[in-house]
């Protein structure tokens, strides 16, 4: 299957959503992308896993059994070696994720890897690694995941893939 479509609401596959972008990023963390786009008008540290019974030690060894979240899975990729773009709509409302992504990549020595980029008229949405997409309507913030009626479309074709990563590219310029 390349291609799966999922419409989410409160009542009709409520955890579909989550459960892709789950998928998503342990994907990435088990076989990390040269480089990762995260194009969100909105952002938030969202909640991915939940680390409290050890159930995800394998991909994040070095943490404390917590409920383990965006900025976590993006520092454990940073020290992976990918290069991680993230495009936000300015006036930036990401809820300071984007800080907190500079400052650890900082820490981390790795700053040249990150790359936040802004765009006034930012509507579009998607996350792009080098073997799967997710686009559709959800911003990656709580109500998207959790609380609005949103479409999302994954991708696992290198065609589809490669046009996403030439638009990407081309459309915010790194």
């Amino acid at each position: 299957m390349n291609t799966r479509v999922i419409q989410k609401s409160l009542g009709r596959s409520r955890n579909e959503a989550r459960e892709l972008l789950q998928f998503f990023f342990a994907s990435e963390l088990i076989s990390p992308s040269k480089c990762l786009w995260i194009v969100s008008p909105w952002l938030r540290n969202i909640d991915l896993f939940d680390g409290t019974t050890g159930a995800f030690t394998d991909l994040f060894p070095d943490t404390p059994r917590r409920i383990l979240r965006l900025t976590d899975v993006l520092r454990a990729l940073l020290l992976g070696g990918t290069r991680i773009v993230v495009v936000l709509r300015t006036p930036r409302d990401d809820g300071g994720v984007s800080h907190q992504l500079a400052e650890t990549a900082k820490a981390l020595d790795c700053l040249e890897q990150l790359s936040i980029v802004d765009s006034p008229t930012l509507h579009t949405k998607g996350l792009l690694g080098d073997r799967a997409a997710v686009v559709g309507s959800m911003n990656v913030t709580h109500a998207g995941v959790d609380v609005h009626t949103e479409l999302l479309q994954f991708f696992t074709d290198a065609e589809v893939l490669a046009k996403l990563r030439l638009e990407f590219s081309g459309t915010y310029g790194r």
